[in-house]
């Protein structure tokens, strides 16, 4: 019996290596592969305690996709700035953990850990903290770890390409590797609940992501390419608008020395762009560039708005030229509630899981949507819309209250007449119902007025006929 046990442990073993063989060998082909053809999507095979790297283009992606295209650095300075400037609170929740009623809370622990992330880097603001955050998901391939360091829980930014999530039993992380110096080769050790991983979730890959960089990559390389090319043929043109050519009879040697010579003396560079070169010729040819040669014009603009596009910044904020007030009002309105919201959604509930249960169950970050000067439009239209609801007794002004955000009072609980917005108990009589049980109003008896004399009216007309012949 202990030898069959033995032989069966042996042959399951060597099932096992055979397999994680094989997945090892998987692992290098499909990294050949995607060092080979530069594909913008990489095949992972995720392996149980093998080191995976998810975001080997990082450098790439901040060198050509950010640094090296206007567009899409534009449009990810947009998006930043425009987040960092929304003011975050900390909110306890009064009512308890499971209750929705809040209050504002300005001396914790959380808000002066929030307030400076940490310490120990004194130049660090609050702002860079969360411009560097978000920076890493939108350049790169969308992530962001968050380090974690006990006992003050100071926070600190590691950078995507240098970390390595390590997988765990189901497709779980059991913990993650950063390289803190690349020359040397030195690499921390991170439990999984110290670091924050943050990434813009990919469906194929539940330990990557993809960023807006990423799924635009082809729009900015298209970009990029057009705009060194017409950067090189401006450097390469002559800067003439006409030439005369020979005819019939080809240029010798010593003619064609003689133009080339004279072309780069006197008419090469920008301050002689637009004259016209005049040699011994019989006919004239144009030199300026052709419709087909123009375009790359549409190219660059077809480019800038797909990345616009995949940022999620409306094209005319970056390119207001033609734009109306109302245009980029609107544009600004979709910017905060299509974009930056959720973004700053996504950073707020991944700190409320990760960072506030250790000050408090009760004590939760939320940002303040309500002081957004670029929104308080569409806030004045809500008021409006909620008081004439409320002065046409389809709601209390309780109601109203919660409609705009604001608290229930117990002497609210009142209609608003639409006449006067007078406030009347809830169960008075709507306006125009009979109410038996009241005593009937006495009557207001009319006025007798006795009409004026003939004779009057005539006086009356003569002085006024008097009055504008004078005139």
């Amino acid at each position: 019996m202990a030898q069959q046990i033995t032989t069966k442990t042996i042959r399951n073993n060597k099932r096992t290596l055979r397999s994680r063989i094989k997945s090892a060998l998987d692992v290098l082909r499909d990294q050949a592969l995607s060092n080979q053809d530069n594909s913008y999507y990489n095949n992972v095979t995720i392996i149980e305690g093998q080191p995976l790297q998810v975001s080997r283009r990082f450098k790439d992606y901040a060198a050509e996709g950010y640094a090296g295209n206007v567009w899409a650095y534009r449009s990810a300075r947009k998006i930043v700035d425009t987040a960092s400037d929304i003011e975050w609170l900390v909110k306890r929740n009064v009512s308890g953990p499971e209750g929705g009623e809040q209050e504002d809370v300005e001396h914790t622990p959380l808000n002066d850990r929030w307030t400076h992330p940490n310490p120990s880097s004194q130049n660090q603001t609050q702002h860079d903290f969360i411009e560097n955050i978000l920076l890493d998901l939108l350049i790169g391939e969308g992530h962001a770890f968050i380090h974690r360091a006990a006992p003050l829980n100071e926070l600190t930014i590691l950078r995507p390409d240098l970390v390595k999530i390590i997988p765990g039993p189901r497709r779980s992380v059991r913990g993650y590797e950063y390289t803190v110096d690349e020359a040397k080769n030195i690499i921390e050790k991170y439990k999984a609940e110290e670091v924050l991983h943050i990434n813009l979730i990919d469906p194929s890959n539940e330990f990557g992501g993809v960023s807006p960089a990423h799924a635009a990559a082809r729009s900015i390389d298209l970009n990029n390419h057009a705009r060194l090319w017409n950067d090189a043929k401006i450097q390469n043109t002559t800067g003439l608008s006409h030439v005369f050519l020979t005819g019939d009879v080809p240029f010798t040697e010593n003619q064609m020395a003689q133009v080339k010579e004279t072309i780069d003396d006197q008419y090469r560079g920008p301050s002689n762009a637009g004259k016209m070169a005049v040699v011994e010729a019989n006919s004239i040819e144009p030199l300026s560039n052709t419709p087909k040669d123009m375009d790359w014009i549409g190219v660059m603009e077809l480019s800038a708005i797909e990345i616009t596009v995949a940022f999620g910044v409306p094209y005319v904020l970056l390119h207001p030229e033609g734009a109306t007030y109302e245009n980029l009002d609107h544009a600004k309105r979709q910017l905060f509630t299509e974009t930056v919201f959720p973004l700053l959604d996504k950073l707020k509930d991944s700190f409320n899981k990760w960072l506030c249960p250790l000050y408090g169950a009760d004590l939760e970050l939320t940002f303040d949507k309500e002081n957004v000067s670029a929104l308080q439009e569409d806030v004045e239209s809500k008021a409006a819309w909620v008081m004439q609801l409320a002065t046409n007794r389809l709601i209390l002004v309780n109601e109203a209250r919660e409609m705009l955000g604001l608290e229930t009072r117990e002497d609210c609980d009142l209609w608003l007449e639409p006449s006067q917005l007078l406030a009347t108990d809830v169960n008075a009589p709507l306006q125009g119902e009979v109410d038996a049980s009241a005593v009937a109003a006495p009557a207001v008896p009319p006025l007798e007025l006795t009409p004026p004399e003939p004779t009057q009216v005539l006086h009356m007309i003569g002085e006024i006929r008097k009055k504008m012949t004078k005139r």
